[in-house]
């Protein structure tokens, strides 16, 4: 990007933020998230907020009630409250952060489809002129010709933790009628706050994911070295097993099975080629692979042996992955 270019995004996005109104601190719990007055609170719908966005999020805090206003009426009362304008949109990434600050409050309004509806069969049922008229006699038109079906709050605050908050105002209008007959002024409203986990917290998750899963794949494989016939290929003489090594190269639909030896490398290449009558793939510097299944040096299932850098002794390293059955 040039240096002018480069100014004048950051002049447009200086005057976008000074254009919003002074607002004090952001609520950073659900239970300080302002309730519209005269709001009054109902249940949640079925499926409605079961999960979280984050991904790694914890189990999402929500609210939900009913209020006998319009939506375009709640939805300038939040945007006063959040300190906002009506359509407001500042894109700040939340990796842009510094801990303990926010983004600004973004405001998107959604408007109602207002496309003629037939019966399937071509048979019109309502005209989008029989919707403007109804909804242009139950309040006043959002923009030219477009009533609000939607609007929604949100903000992200980086906490001191590295964990990301992330509020929702959601509003909908719950004043037209299934066959838009009748309308009047309702609006529901969602208030909804979800958590990552912090940077501790997530890589704590990974670790415990990671042991369960070493666990159940040393169960699996046990602590015993496979048999010949379970390995399908000839035992190197003297080899010792690594249980927990190999339960720690398994992955996925693989398995691996470790073994050391104190022999060279050559000698164990050597014993191999003539065992299993192919050639090894490789060098003494990046270690021999013999495919068993496939081509190539990241075959489906292959022997590879190669310099030993596990701790516990040995000079050269035997792995043998095979597809899980």
């Amino acid at each position: 990007m040039s240096h002018k270019r480069f100014l004048l995004s950051a002049l447009t996005l200086a005057s976008s933020l000074a254009a919003l109104p002074a607002r004090a601190a952001l609520p950073t719990q659900l239970s300080q998230l302002p309730v519209y007055p005269g709001a009054r609170p109902t249940q949640l719908e079925e499926g409605e907020w079961e999960e979280s966005t984050l991904g790694n999020a914890k189990k999402p805090e929500v609210k939900a009630y009913l209020v006998d206003a319009s939506i375009d009426e709640v939805t300038r009362w939040y945007a006063q409250q959040l300190g906002t304008k009506v359509g407001a949109h500042v894109d700040v990434e939340p990796s842009e952060l510094k801990p303990g600050t926010t983004t600004p409050v973004n405001n998107d309004v959604y408007p109602h489809s207002l496309e003629d509806d037939d019966d399937g069969a071509g048979h019109l049922l309502r005209s989008k002129a029989q919707k403007q008229a109804l909804l242009a006699r139950c309040r006043p038109a959002f923009k030219s010709g477009e009533w609000t079906s939607s609007s929604n709050f949100d903000w992200t605050r980086l906490n001191a933790n590295g964990s990301r908050s992330v509020y929702y105002v959601n509003l909908d209008d719950r004043g037209v009628a299934q066959d838009w007959k009748s309308c009047v002024k309702r609006t529901r409203i969602v208030l909804a706050t979800e958590t990552s986990q912090s940077t501790q917290e997530a890589e704590d998750a990974q670790d415990q994911a990671m042991q369960a899963q070493l666990e159940k794949t040393q169960k699996e494989l046990g602590t015993k070295p496979p048999t010949e016939k379970e390995l399908g290929l000839p035992l190197y003489p003297g080899a010792r097993y690594d249980a927990r090594a190999s339960a720690g190269m398994s992955m996925n639909a693989q398995r691996a099975y470790l073994f050391v030896t104190d022999d060279a490398m050559a000698k164990v290449v050597k014993f191999y080629e003539a065992k299993l009558g192919k050639k090894a793939q490789g060098s003494a510097e990046t270690g021999y692979m013999i495919p068993l299944k496939g081509q190539g040096l990241v075959p489906d299932e292959g022997l590879a042996v190669q310099q030993n850098m596990l701790p516990g002794g040995g000079k050269t390293l035997i792995t043998v992955m095979r597809e899980k059955k």
